[in-house]
């Protein structure tokens, strides 16, 4: 009896060092900044050309999230260089 005892204890052993269990959690939540809001600004003008994430991906400190297309010097020097070809 003993050795059934112990021998199921050990299966139960081995298999809770092996066995993979999935732990989901469902939550609803707001999120809210730390400190002040802070405007996202780009000084320059552009055009966003690249988004680089999607709603729900997880992002680190200095990530880049989108990329701009200039739109001040380089329009200008298209609309020259339009100019000059005529």
């Amino acid at each position: 009896m003993l050795y059934v005892i112990s021998g199921f204890l050990l299966a139960g052993i081995i298999w809770a060092s092996v066995a993979e269990i999935r732990e989901v959690a469902h939550a609803q939540g707001e999120i809210a900044p730390e400190g002040s809001v802070r405007a996202v600004q780009h000084l320059e003008g552009g055009i966003v050309s690249e988004i680089l994430v999607k709603e729900g991906d997880r992002v680190v400190k200095n990530q880049p999230l989108f990329r701009l297309q200039p739109a001040g010097p380089s329009s200008e020097l298209g609309q020259i260089e339009t100019r000059l070809a005529r």
